[in-house]
């Protein structure tokens, strides 16, 4: 075919393609959206910019404008199409027009940074990352990041309750702290799992009713801590007392002792080795009943149901003691034959030994008395501060009864707020993913749409002119788009879990 035949072909369909018109194959003067955008297209930046490539098109001195059937270039912007054609070899893209008749084009035309239509995407590109919270709020983050925060910004951390409980702490955080639905969902699972813990250890504990009892009894428990106290007091009182009586009936049974032994060295020694056999009978015996008494005020187990070691090793103590006491015991019974075989062969008419001896007895009588008063007083001090440290125990307990009640009470509470409040939040964050995927998709599908459009205006097989090139880029420039769609699409399916 011809330069001149090439050049007056015309697509079948087109008004005219007269560019200095503005015809790109679209009737400007017709109403409706193509003229609309038509004229929307010619007063874009694309249009009016000098390098650009739409500015050749609609420029009526352009060197692409012609008149089908004449060469309209003129002067330095004059072409060589068939030179131009020869030089193109493989480089060139071939296609056929509806008449068959193949064009090549040179190359693929740089494209301006910023034509009209690509300002246009790029404002679009502004409005869809504005769908979550605003560009002022997250900057340069991607759709995809703006949703994410936009989900977090639904029930942050802020305000955050605090339990008692660690674990219950932890999942109130983990809500929180989650990012996406499926994040929350399971997050929200743990959640409701930790209070149905909480609320089995308070019904297995019985935490209300331990509350309850306390606090009917709270006086009461308080009562006996004062009474006891002041009986505590009062046994301190009475050992110091038996204990200061005991030293003075020991310092004189002592002085009597020494007396008899000047009046007679020999018996004196016989009954002082029985005196000291009779200290140590004593004391042994006062030991015994003092552990004794701390053995009988000792509990055999814990509260948690474990073997109380304290027992035990009172109930060793005591053992010992009883040991002891025996020994001291057999030592005094030897003591005793001594001063029986000594009194038997002593000097009867020696006046100052027998006083000696009768002061002694009198002495030790009443030494005796006060070192079992002295043992009672032990005991009873031992007892009263066993009752004491139990009333202390008792009033404590039923505090902590009453405070863990409480704690459970609290926690639950907030637990429960929580786990509502952000079952709530993920409601939205599930229609927020929702709407996202169902804009998303029909993006997509509006952009196949456009594609599928285009792609008719398009026959490559015999070579693209440019504004088919132009076309053929839109198409790539919608399918990536549209990929970044579907991996956001499936990135936010993901998250749902």
């Amino acid at each position: 075919m011809s330069l001149d035949a090439i050049q007056s072909h015309k697509r079948p369909g087109l008004a005219s393609a007269n560019f200095g018109s503005h015809r790109m194959g679209i009737d400007t003067k017709s109403t409706g959206v193509s003229s609309q955008a038509a004229t929307n297209l010619k007063n874009s930046s694309a249009a009016s910019s000098s390098n650009s490539v739409f500015n050749g098109m609609f420029k009526k001195n352009s060197s692409f404008n012609r008149v089908g059937g004449q060469n309209a270039l003129k002067g330095r912007n004059q072409v060589d199409l068939g030179r131009r054609r020869a030089s193109l070899g493989n480089n060139g893209v071939s296609r056929s027009t509806e008449a068959g008749t193949p064009v090549s084009i040179a190359g693929t035309p740089q494209m301006p940074k910023q034509s009209g239509l690509q300002k246009a995407m790029m404002y679009g590109n502004y409005a869809l990352q504005n769908f979550a919270m605003g560009a002022k709020l997250f900057g340069g983050l991607s759709n995809g990041q703006q949703l994410d925060a936009s989900m977090a910004a639904m029930g942050g951390a802020s305000g955050t309750p605090q339990l008692s409980s660690t674990a219950g702490q932890s999942v109130i955080s983990g809500m929180q702290n989650a990012q996406t639905s499926g994040e929350l969902s399971t997050a929200i699972t743990n959640a409701e799992g930790q209070l149905a813990q909480m609320q089995q250890t308070a019904t297995s504990g019985n935490f209300e009713t331990n509350a309850n009892t306390a606090k009917t009894n709270m006086d009461t428990y308080k009562s006996d801590v004062s009474s006891t106290k002041d009986s505590l007091k009062t046994a301190e009182q009475d050992v110091k007392t038996a204990d200061g009586s005991v030293k003075t009936a020991t310092d004189l049974r002592d002085s009597r002792l020494l007396a008899l032994k000047n009046a007679d060295a020999q018996y004196g020694a016989a009954v002082e080795a029985r005196v000291q056999a009779q200290d140590g009978a004593n004391q042994a015996a006062q030991y015994l009943k003092e552990v004794e008494v701390t053995l009988e005020n000792t509990p055999q187990t814990l509260p948690d149901g474990s073997p109380n070691p304290v027992y035990e090793a009172a109930k060793q103590a005591v053992e010992q003691a009883k040991a002891a006491k025996q020994a001291a015991d057999a030592k005094l019974d030897t003591a005793k034959q001594a001063e029986s075989q000594a009194e038997s062969t002593r000097d009867k008419t020696n006046t100052a030994a027998n006083d000696a001896k009768a002061n002694l007895d009198k002495a030790q009588d009443t030494l005796d008395k006060q070192k079992s008063n002295q043992t009672k007083m032990h005991a009873a001090l031992i007892t009263a501060d066993a009752k004491y440290k139990t009333a202390q125990e008792t009033y404590q307990k039923a505090q902590d009864d009453v405070q863990k009640f409480q704690e459970y009470q609290h926690d639950t509470k907030e637990l429960q707020g929580q786990i509502a409040k952000q079952k709530e939040r993920l409601q939205k964050m599930r229609d927020k993913e929702d709407k996202r995927i169902d804009k998303l998709e029909r993006k997509v599908d509006k952009a196949v749409a456009k594609n599928e459009s285009t792609n008719n205006k398009i026959h490559p097989e015999n070579g693209m002119n440019l504004r088919e090139k132009y076309l053929s880029g839109r198409i790539e420039s919608r399918n990536e788009k549209n990929a970044a769609r579907l991996a956001e699409r499936d990135a936010i399916r993901a998250g749902q879990g």
